[in-house]
């Protein structure tokens, strides 16, 4: 990934399982042209009792230690992942970062209606691109989903919602 970043001078941010000697971590990678720049592990894992397998997040997986300020390209940003987004406890502290954009990814069949995510980027007070993830999801088909909001929760640009795999792409000027 960081050679595909430095063959196109952009930056790329994708999901991993993280190992890091016994313990495991869902994690959230950002490379640019000069290499390794951040990673975030998610903090806030779902707990369904349904959930079986490599699903069950608390079975399988260690906390992170919550959102973090890092810089991307001169930018202040955070990050957290999915079920992440549903604690409070999570924004509020995203929103203490004063960031200027937040990255959302997430793995659900699909996204909630707009103002459920434009609540929360208002709440941090910055333009916030949440992305969701498309095809099979051990038990589940999500059909993908990106919405860039503004500081004010409006949605600046969407695509994705019905399974197609999509790039969104645009300009955000801070």
């Amino acid at each position: 990934m960081i050679a595909l970043a430095r063959e196109l001078g952009i930056f790329i941010c994708f999901g991993v399982v993280e190992q890091e000697a016994s313990r495991c971590f869902i994690t959230q990678v950002f490379v640019g042209p000069g290499g390794f720049l951040y990673r975030y592990r998610k903090t806030w894992l779902w707990r369904e009792p349904s959930d079986e397998g490599f699903r069950n997040e608390w079975e399988r997986f260690d906390p992170g230690t919550g959102p973090e300020l890092f810089e991307i390209d001169n930018v202040r940003a955070t990050c957290f992942i999915c079920a992440d987004g549903e604690a409070s406890r999570c924004i509020a502290r995203a929103a203490a970062l004063r960031p200027q954009v937040v990255f959302y990814p997430n793995n659900r069949c699909a996204l909630p209606e707009l103002n459920v995510f434009a609540a929360r980027a208002r709440r941090i007070g910055a333009p916030m691109l949440v992305t969701n993830r498309v095809g099979k999801s051990w038990l589940h088909d999500c059909r993908g989903g990106c919405v860039l909001y503004a500081a004010d929760g409006r949605p600046l640009a969407e695509a994705n919602h019905s399974g197609r795999e999509e790039i969104l792409r645009f300009d955000l000027h801070l």
